[in-house]
């Protein structure tokens, strides 16, 4: 058949005119006798019926040959990101390419897909300072339209810890400065712009929109032992059009032996934190404050103290106001015979007159690590907890959702099988015109 094709394009290739003319000679012979013209429709419609059949098997050789692609056995995966051996490339699982996400030289880090699954972050432009390399660019990588942009670090992170997203558009750097403080600098990753840069002793929370944070912070060699206090990035500052001001504190306690245990954002405008006063039984205070132009004003105080929750251990807490939920997460000791403390996630009902303890569930998490929990009250049913334990590019983050009953871990959609993974390196590699399969370090699917 396909013989016959390719014959019968070779004779339209010799005289068009003289076919024309025979075909015209043909469809008239054709119009006066109907036992030709019954014949010409006959193979008419056989030769659409073996075109049609013909098209149909190429559609399923076409779908054959996607359905072997690697990863498309993932319900809903469109591609992926991942490294190798210092070099950054996205798979698109469509089409089958891969590509290399920032040609430049120099070696590339991977850190993560932002939450919504659109970009890519990862370190870049590595630097030796005080025998400690670390990264002085963050790039971002935007999946669908392939733009690139350069975060590039202040000069004080120079020791970077970490750097993470906090909300679909914005991302979080992390240095040590000295061993009571660490410096902060938060992105708009999608504008690449810096937002602030903050020296930062203890930080409390991150806004919702990633933009603002809640934290407190004593001078490292201060003269004299400072009140405790709450500080809120863009909330009283001494310099607003600079990057790297100070903020002036929003909240201060009432005497030097007072602490605030822990604090978090609790809707757009309003903090909500753990005090302790060394004047008052009990001695802890739940307050709600709002933020007021450049201060707050507290709106009300509860009494807050449970047994078993250790109020100088709280890792993480956050407020759901839909829910009037507080949600907290602590190193607990479960009774005070017991030889080792355990990570329990505690769920709180907060009334206008009273805080209830609903719940306490035990998280599993291992206490020999450090943790950097972050709690999502959502407006769904379930909390969701990230966990990220590790520092700098060798970090593994976890995520586990509270349903009201129980604590448990979330299938991780950085999880690829081991055979999948092999498939992708064998693809890749070839794709790239490696001379073996790559050897992918990190990977994460969209």
């Amino acid at each position: 058949m396909h013989d016959h094709i390719k014959h019968g394009r070779m004779k339209r290739t010799t005289d068009t005119s003289t076919v024309c003319l025979r075909q015209n000679d043909s469809m008239k012979r054709g119009l006066m006798n109907p036992g030709y013209s019954l014949l010409i429709l006959l193979v008419s419609a056989f030769v659409v019926l073996i075109a049609a059949c013909t098209g149909t098997s190429g559609k399923e050789q076409a779908t054959g040959r996607q359905t072997d692609l690697p990863l498309c056995d993932i319900k809903g995966c469109r591609g992926a990101v991942f490294s190798s051996d210092g070099r950054l490339y996205v798979y698109d699982a469509k089409n089958g390419s891969v590509r290399e996400i920032d040609e430049a030289s120099g070696a590339k880090r991977f850190l993560c897909l932002s939450p919504d699954k659109t970009a890519a972050a990862y370190l870049h432009s590595f630097s030796i300072e005080n025998n400690h390399t670390t990264a002085t660019k963050i790039g971002v990588y935007e999946i669908d339209s392939g733009k690139t942009a350069d975060l590039v670090l202040d000069e004080n992170l120079d020791q970077l810890l970490g750097a993470y997203w906090t909300s679909d558009n914005t991302i979080m750097a992390v240095s040590h400065l000295n061993p009571s403080t660490d410096m902060c600098q938060a992105f708009d990753a999608r504008e690449g712009r810096s937002l602030f840069v903050r020296a930062v002793g203890t930080l409390y929370d991150i806004s919702p929109d990633g933009k603002r944070i809640i934290y407190y912070f004593t001078p490292h060699f201060s003269e004299a032992p400072l009140i405790p206090h709450l500080k809120i990035s863009g909330v009283r500052t001494e310099e607003p059009d600079s990057d790297f001001s100070f903020d002036a504190p929003v909240y201060e306690a009432g005497h030097p032996d007072d602490r605030i245990v822990q604090a978090c954002f609790a809707g757009e405008s309003r903090i909500l934190f753990v005090e302790y006063s060394s004047a008052a039984y009990p001695g802890y205070k739940l307050k709600l404050a709002d933020i007021k132009g450049d201060s707050t004003e507290v709106v009300s105080e509860l009494p807050f103290d449970f047994a078993g929750l250790d109020m100088d251990n709280i890792i993480a807490m956050e407020y759901s106001e839909d829910r009037s939920g507080l949600y907290i997460i602590s190193l607990d000791a479960d009774n005070p015979d017991a030889e080792e403390a355990v990570i329990n996630l505690r769920e709180f009902l907060v009334k206008d007159s009273e805080v209830i303890s609903v719940n306490t569930v035990p998280t599993g998490l291992d206490v020999s690590y450090g943790h950097d929990i972050t709690i999502n009250a959502g407006h769904s049913n379930d909390i969701i907890i990230t966990d990220v334990t590790g520092s700098g590019s060798m970090t593994e983050r976890s995520v586990y959702k509270y349903d009201g009953k129980k604590f448990s871990r979330l299938p991780s959609d950085q999880e690829v099988s081991t055979e999948a993974l092999r498939m992708l390196e064998e693809y890749a590699g070839k794709s790239v015109g490696a001379p073996a399969a790559l050897k992918i370090d990190k990977i994460e699917i969209y």
